[in-house]
Order: structure tokens, then C-alpha cells, then sequence
């Protein structure tokens, strides 16, 4: 099977090779040009070749010869972009009664040995490999000036096509005007990320155009992962504890490709999915009961392709329901066990922690009663009924012959799931992390039951955001050799994981670009796509390509503070997001730039010092923006009645009306008034 014609999009062949019925077809690809006689180079394609970013188009054909030339006319070196010359016997003697044409394109030799040789400029830019064959690269025509900067685009898109989380690339050029009436040109790339190593974002991008309200819940992670999430405060504060501390690794516990990993209180997954990404071949049995959050769970495990079951239940002593009290600000306290009293000291705990930890000597520590209003503004709750069933249950459904970690986390049921594994199973069982509430001798009773078990066992509360709080990790392990526990901690974590966000991809994209390529190659933008629009004919539909978002024109829609109220707002987040006021404007969020439960009482306070005005809890909560928190300071300042905002237009209008009358208009106004 012979290709020609277009370029050849070696990636597309993958779906063909795989089929058994096709292993004896050889394929070749084969580059020519009418003006050459059709045929120049061929290839015959190996199913290696269906990796290669670039169309691979081989050696020449015996009558012809082929140069990479410069700009200059001279051969580019191996792996320099160049443009594809061709000359020898099959090149034509040029275009019918087009004589300047014919000039342009058929030269002569200057590398022929024999006299009068002719070479034809293909047009085509191409180079050398290694091995003496070559790739083809696109288009000479596509060759534009941008600020006195000659650019192939061909030459860009190659190398982004080179990326391996890239599966095609287009660049092209977008005119932009600025303040004056010259046309500002910049480069653009658009990439639709490559389906074996870029899923989640291809997934991400789908979403983009079938569930926007699914997307609108996401978060990218510091480590690039993309999550769905319930509050970022929350997540921000678990991945620490999971991916920076590595809180479930302590104390000799391990997890390696092959393992079998349990994740009871999953929560949103992220434990899930920091056990998926570290060991991609780990078996992962994941369960959370809740509605809304199991739906993060389900939806993070597919989205990073995890190879892991998930569960809409949680697991106890026995098979029943049970009602679960859902904290939609705090997730991770849900539970059918924890009462109102216990949810609030926990969270009251961690934010006079936080506070300790956080305050670098500040003298605005909140009272009692302020955080007291954040812990209740942050609790509001709704209740589900939720399955439970046992681990026992799980491990005979699913046949499970051993569990090398069990984690667990559940909000004051943690010997609840441990009574719910029958004795038989628990040879199965290698090692466990339990975050545990110490409430009624839970800690104890839980401990004392993995001794006598056969377990070496740590308990810590090492976190220190945790002290004064009455949760512990228990970390159970069999090991006969208890030194070993120290050398298993200082196992070397693996590389991190990329390309599963779509800031990560675009920055790495960026940055393999800037080590390749002139700055001024370099797209001032990328754009991610499903996929690249085509006309009817294949071909690129430029006009169907989104724009980028303009960051000049996003600024000049921005609306900085103006008002007093606004500049004082905009100075206070400021100091406490450590940001820069000039950066803020009237729709900023709070909350969206790193504010917190804990900040919001150091807002409050400083708020007050600067204006006056006594803001509640409530109102920041329900009114994150600059804007709307600017304006409750300028209701609630002192001396500003509090019966709504007044109608100034009125005012001076009665004014007005007031000093236009008569002594006589007047006298009789007052006679009625009186």
C-alpha cells in the first residue's frame, strides 16, 4: 500500500497496525511533486514510525538527487530545517508559457556534477536524519516576518509535534491592534494533546464543551494534576498532607507497582490518586458514601485513568444504612458519627492552629467570638442516607488476596471498619494508616487490637495544625525487622505526574520550546483543542480556530479600585494575600487568590481598624469580591444609616426644589410641617 498526496500523519496508522489481518501489508510512503515527475522519496514504514511527530519520507528514488538548502543556498546540516531541492533526470523543463515562474522554480544545479544540470525549488521544507533519510517538515509558503524577524512555521510546528504529550500543532499569525494604527502580529499555537500521554487534559477539553458546570469545579494541584473538588481551601490542605508530607508514607509504610491499596473515607481521591500516579500498576479499591463527593471521587479516577474500583459506600462492622452528615465547607469531617459540638471544636482546633503557625508575630489574633463565627459560617450541612457494608464483604466480592496498605479515614468510625473484618482476612492484610479519633478510648481500643494482631505499631500527631484536636495516625505494619522502617522511608519518590492539567502542559510545552527555538519563534500564546478544524477538503479551517484570551485586552477591560472604600479593601488583601494592590480589581475574589477561613478573621479585624466598619463573617462569605466587600464597608461605617443605601439623585433633587422656592412657598411649607 503506497500513500501520497498529502503529508502523512504517521499517528493515524496506529489503530490500522493492531489488527492481526493487516501484519503482512507492507506500507511505503511516498513523497513526490508533479514537477519532478511525481515521485521523489520513499519510505517503507515500520510500526515504529507510527511514534514519530513528523511525516517520514526516506531516500531518494535512483534518477534524482535531493538537497537541504538554506536560505543562503548552502546544505543544511544534519537536523537543520531547510527547504527540499530536487534535481537529476525526472526534473521537468518548467511551466508551460509561464516563463517567470519557470525562472523562480527550476535553477540551476550548483552540486550536479555534469554541466547544465537543473535542480527544481520545491517549496517544501525537510531534514536530514542521522541515518542519511529525510523528514518532511511543511510548507516554505508559510514562512512570515514578525518584527524584523524572518520565521519558518513549519519549523515551529515541528518541534512542537516533537513534544510527546502534543499529537498535532498548527502556528499561525494573529493581527491585533493596539493603541495605535499599526497592526501588532503575534504567533499563536494551537495543540490538541496526545491521547496516550496527555488523557486527562484531552478529557478536561471535552468537558469544556459538554459539562462547563462539571469544569467550573475543577482545580489544578501544585504538581499539575487537574482534580474535581468540593472547596479549594480544603484540597489545598489535603494534598499537602498527602503529596508534600507524604503523611501516609510514614513510619516504614510503603506502596509499590503490584500492590493492592484500600481507600476507606476516599473523600474527593486524592489519596487515590496520589497511590495510582506514584504506582501506575497498584490495584486501588476506593469507597466514600456521600453523594456529591463520590461523584469527585468517580470522576477524578476516570479522568487520570486510574486502575481502580470505587465504591458509593462506606464500610462499618456490618451491612446497614446510615444517615451522614454532609459539611459542604468542610468534606473531609462528614460522617454518620461526628456531632454538631465535635465538627466545630475540630475546626475551631485547626484554625487557632493555623493561626499559630501563620501569624509571624502579627498582633491581630481573632477572639474567640470571630472564629467562633467562621467555624459556624463554614458548617452549614445537609444529611444523606448512605450505605455501609463490611471489608470482609468487599474482599470475598472481589476476591482479594491480600491488601498491602489499608487506609483509613472516617470521621470517628475508624474501629467500626476494623470490626468489620472478619479474622480469616486479616492475615491478608500487610499494613494500615488510620487516622483516628481519639473520642471514648477509640485510640486504645485500636491499638490494642493491632498488637494483638501480630502489627508493629507508631501513633503520632505529627501535623502540628492537628494539636489540641483529638485525631492521631496509627501506622500498623508486619515487620520482622523494625529497623527496616527507617530505610523505607528515604526510598527515593518517583517524578512527579505531568500533563494531567492543562496549565502544566501548555508551561512544559512552553518551556521545551525556549530551549530549542529563538525567543522570537516562540508563540506568544497556545491554545488547546480537541481537535483541529478541517474544510471539507482536510485542510487547516483557520477561520474556524478560537482566539486566544488576549491578556492585553483582559487588562484593559479590568476595573481597578476607585472608590475609597475600594482602595482600603484592595490594601488590606494586599498585606494578607501578600499580592500587590495594583494587581486587584473590582471583581477579584478573595477566596479565588488564596484567602481562607483563617484570613477572613485577620480581614475582619483589619477592616475594622482601618474603617470603622464591623463586618460580619457572613458577609465576606457570601460577598467574596473587592467590589461587593467595599461596599458593605461603606454601609456598616459609622455613622452611615443602616436602612439601605441612600438615594443621592433625590436628594439633591429635593435641594434644588427647596432653594427655587418663595418666602411665601416657604412659610407655608413650614406652616404644614408644624
Amino acid at each position: 500500500m503506497v500513500f501520497g498526496g498529502e503529508a502523512l500523519e504517521v499517528a493515524s496508522l496506529k489503530p490500522w497496525s493492531r489488527r492481526a489481518v493487516n501484519k503482512d501489508t507492507e506500507l511505503v510512503n511516498m513523497y513526490g511533486i508533479t514537477e519532478t515527475t511525481v515521485h521523489v522519496t520513499y519510505h517503507p514504514l515500520t510500526e515504529a514510525d507510527a511514534d514519530r511527530p513528523v511525516s517520514p519520507i526516506g531516500r531518494r528514488i535512483p534518477d534524482l538527487r535531493t538537497y537541504v538548502l538554506d536560505s543562503r543556498g548552502r546544505p543544511a546540516p544534519v537536523g537543520v530545517v531547510g527547504e527540499l531541492y530536487v534535481g537529476g533526470a525526472g526534473v521537468a523543463r518548467g511551466y508551460l508559457n509561464r516563463p517567470e515562474l519557470t525562472a523562480e522554480r527550476f535553477l540551476d544545479d550548483p552540486f550536479c556534477p555534469e554541466p547544465g544540470g537543473r535542480m527544481y525549488r520545491s517549496g517544501d521544507l525537510a531534514r536530514w536524519l542521522p541515518d542519511g533519510s529525510l523528514e518532511y517538515l511543511g510548507r516554505n509558503d508559510d514562512q512570515v516576518k514578525i518584527r524584523g524577524f524572518r520565521i519558518e512555521l513549519g519549523e515551529i510546528e515541528a518541534r512542537l509535534a516533537e513534544h510527546p504529550a502534543v499529537q498535532d500543532a498548527r502556528v499561525i499569525v494573529r493581527d491585533y491592534d493596539d493603541e495605535g494604527d499599526e497592526q501588532d502580529q503575534r504567533l499563536v499555537a494551537y495543540l490538541v494533546p496526545a491521547p496516550d500521554h496527555a488523557p486527562a487534559v484531552r478529557e478536561l477539553l471535552h468537558l469544556e464543551c459538554t459539562d462547563p458546570e462539571a469544569l467550573a469545579r475543577t482545580y489544578e494541584l501544585p504538581n499539575g494534576m487537574t482534580v474535581f473538588q468540593q472547596n479549594k481551601s480544603e484540597t489545598d490542605f489535603v494534598y499537602d498532607e498527602i503529596f508534600t508530607h507524604l503523611e501516609y508514607l510514614r513510619n516504614g509504610i510503603t506502596i509499590e507497582d503490584g500492590d493492592t491499596v484500600v481507600d476507606v473515607g476516599a473523600n474527593i481521591g486524592l489519596f487515590t490518586l496520589f497511590a495510582g500516579s506514584r504506582c501506575p500498576d497498584a490495584r486501588i479499591y476506593a469507597f466514600e458514601p456521600i453523594p456529591p463527593v463520590f461523584d469527585s471521587l468517580r470522576r477524578n479516577v476516570a479522568l487520570h485513568g486510574l486502575n481502580a474500583k470505587v465504591y458509593d459506600c462506606g464500610l462499618a462492622a456490618k451491612a446497614t444504612e446510615e444517615t451522614f452528615t454532609f459539611y459542604r465547607h468542610n468534606t473531609v469531617i462528614s460522617s454518620s458519627v461526628t456531632t454538631a459540638d465535635q465538627a466545630h471544636d475540630l475546626v475551631r482546633s485547626y484554625l487557632r492552629n493555623q493561626e499559630e503557625l501563620t501569624d509571624g508575630g502579627q498582633d491581630d489574633t481573632a477572639g474567640d467570638e470571630l472564629v467562633d463565627a467562621v467555624v459556624d459560617a463554614r458548617l452549614d450541612s445537609e444529611q444523606f442516607t448512605c450505605r455501609l457494608r463490611t471489608l470482609s464483604e468487599i474482599i470475598a466480592e472481589e476476591r482479594i488476596g491480600r491488601i498491602d496498605l489499608l487506609k483509613i479515614d472516617v470521621e470517628n468510625a475508624e474501629y467500626e471498619v476494623l470490626k468489620g473484618i472478619h479474622w480469616r482476612d486479616w492475615p491478608k492484610i500487610r499494613q494500615l494508616v488510620v487516622e483516628l479519633h481519639d473520642v471514648d478510648g477509640q485510640l486504645e481500643k485500636v491499638v490494642t487490637l493491632l498488637k494483638a494482631l501480630g502489627y508493629a505499631v507508631v501513633c503520632e500527631q505529627g501535623n502540628r495544625l492537628l494539636r489540641n484536636t483529638t485525631l492521631y495516625n496509627v501506622y500498623a505494619r508486619r515487620a520482622e525487622h523494625p529497623e527496616d522502617w527507617e530505610s523505607a522511608e528515604r526510598a527515593a519518590a518517583p517524578a512527579r505526574p505531568r500533563w494531567s492539567g492543562r496549565t502544566a502542559l501548555v508551561t512544559d510545552v512552553r518551556e521545551a520550546l525556549r530551549a530549542t527555538l529563538p525567543e522570537y519563534m516562540v508563540p506568544a500564546a497556545h491554545v488547546l483543542l480537541e481537535e483541529l478544524p478541517l474544510t471539507q477538503n482536510g485542510k487547516l479551517d483557520q477561520r474556524a480556530l478560537p482566539a486566544p484570551e488576549d491578556r492585553l485586552r483582559s487588562a484593559e477591560r479590568r476595573t481597578p479600585p476607585r472608590t475609597e472604600a475600594e482602595l482600603t479593601v484592595a490594601g488590606v488583601w494586599a498585606e494578607l494575600l501578600r499580592t500587590d494592590a495594583g494587581d486587584l480589581d473590582a471583581h477579584s475574589d478573595f477566596f479565588a487568590l488564596g484567602g481562607n477561613s483563617l484570613l477572613v478573621t485577620r480581614l475582619v479585624n483589619r477592616l475594622a481598624q482601618a474603617t470603622g466598619a464591623e463586618l460580619t463573617v457572613q458577609s465576606v462569605f457570601e460577598g467574596p469580591t473587592l467590589a461587593a466587600m467595599a461596599a458593605e464597608v461603606e454601609r456598616r461605617a459609622p455613622g452611615t444609616p443602616q436602612g439601605g443605601p441612600l438615594d443621592v439623585a433625590t436628594i439633591l433633587e429635593s435641594i434644588d426644589l427647596i432653594e427655587n422656592m418663595s418666602d411665601e412657598e416657604l412659610d407655608a411649607l413650614e406652616g404644614r410641617n408644624q
